[in-house]
């Protein structure tokens, strides 16, 4: 991983490094930062952080299941948790974040969010499937020109 992030940050252009405010995601960010040699500062963003999942905020899905058997894992069933983001909720507050970026300025970008937020991410900006396999955790995908590539993890 450390190879693919030193070759992707080698690219010419002044940096801009963005994360979810979330410890992990930030933690991540200037692991990544030192990692490929960046040395600018990690701005947070709110709307980058994780799906919120309300009352199972930081419980894993075998947590949540055992908390409360009677909840069924099917197609978007995360998007539907009582007191939880919904899609829409997170889709909006998303697609405000990606209508603020401008591919034009000359600025590259390293973002860092999370499993959900990535994948909706990917979706609204190349129509990536927001359904199917698990959102991988440890990819770096390059977003450029209306594409995306996926560059490891």
């Amino acid at each position: 991983m450390g190879e693919v992030l030193q070759k992707a940050a080698a690219e010419a252009g002044p940096w801009i490094v963005m994360s979810s405010p979330l410890g992990r995601a930030y933690d991540t960010a200037r692991i990544v930062c030192e990692t490929a040699g960046l040395t600018v500062p990690i701005a947070t963003d709110d709307r980058l952080a994780e799906l919120s999942v309300g009352p199972f905020e930081g419980m894993t899905r075998d947590e949540i299941l055992a908390h409360t058997p009677q909840t069924e894992i099917t197609p978007g069933w995360i998007y539907n948790i009582p007191g939880g983001e919904t899609e829409a909720d997170l889709r909006a507050r998303l697609a405000d974040w990606l209508a603020e970026v401008d591919e034009t300025d000359g600025h590259r970008r390293l973002v860092v969010s999370h499993g959900i937020a990535g994948r909706m991410l990917r979706h609204l900006y190349a129509g990536e499937p927001l359904q199917g396999l698990p959102p991988p955790q440890d990819s770096v995908f390059r977003l450029r020109g209306g594409r995306i590539e996926h560059l490891g993890g």
